[in-house]
């Protein structure tokens, strides 16, 4: 493999991280007063964005966004330690660095990533991190797909963007670079048929890059 770029989503993707993020969902509400089911949490986050989420319990009951924004930050923060690999996230990230692959990254989330990415033993991977702090549009606008590019010189036909929801899939389409989606088992994500290639375990993608 050679002049690979891998551009990776996390939540979902190379992190287990949908329980805090749930948690965190979940108990914004209940400090409201208002009881939710963590599945439907789940399934709005994992199909569409916890912005999509905010917006639309924010405009139901009555709570300003922010507010729900805000406590949802302050409780999931207070469990990042709780955050795990997806099954075989080390060993794509080893593999494909070993066949010539830089890897890169543009998340949502926020000033927790590089501590989660360092006390997860795969911050080293990674040539540069796009998180929330950088101020890009979220996806699937590309502007920060599109600054790694630019950046790194990337060529966009050797350039893959992996992650586990639609945004991602557009993301990548939108920045002229292929997608991959990830859909483990049990995932309630649901494929597009705009992405390159769908894969249920991250070893899959070293044979997608590899071709």
């Amino acid at each position: 493999m050679k002049e690979k770029n891998l551009i990776w989503d996390l939540d979902g993707t190379l992190l287990d991280s949908y329980g805090v993020i749930v948690g965190g969902l979940h108990g914004a509400l209940l400090e409201q007063g208002i009881s939710s089911d963590p599945e439907e949490i789940r399934r709005c986050v994992c199909r569409f964005s916890i912005g999509k989420w905010l917006g639309e319990v924010s405009a139901a009951f009555q709570i300003p966004r922010e507010i729900l924004r805000e406590r949802y930050l302050a409780l999931s923060e207070e469990r990042y330690w709780d955050i795990t690999l997806m099954p075989h996230a080390r060993e794509i990230l080893e593999q494909t660095a070993e066949q010539g692959a830089t890897h890169f990254v543009f998340t949502h989330r926020g000033g927790t990533t590089k501590p989660v990415l360092e006390h997860l033993g795969i911050l080293p991977y990674f040539a540069e991190i796009i998180t929330a702090l950088d101020g890009f549009p979220h996806k699937p606008h590309p502007e920060g797909a599109l600054y790694l590019i630019e950046k790194h010189r990337m060529d966009k036909e050797s350039t893959w963007f992996v992650g586990d929801r639609s945004v991602d899939i557009d993301c990548g389409r939108n920045a002229g670079i292929h997608s991959i989606l990830y859909l483990p088992e049990g995932s309630c994500g649901e494929a597009t048929g705009r992405e390159d290639a769908v894969v249920t375990d991250l070893l899959g993608i070293g044979d997608v890059v590899g071709r």
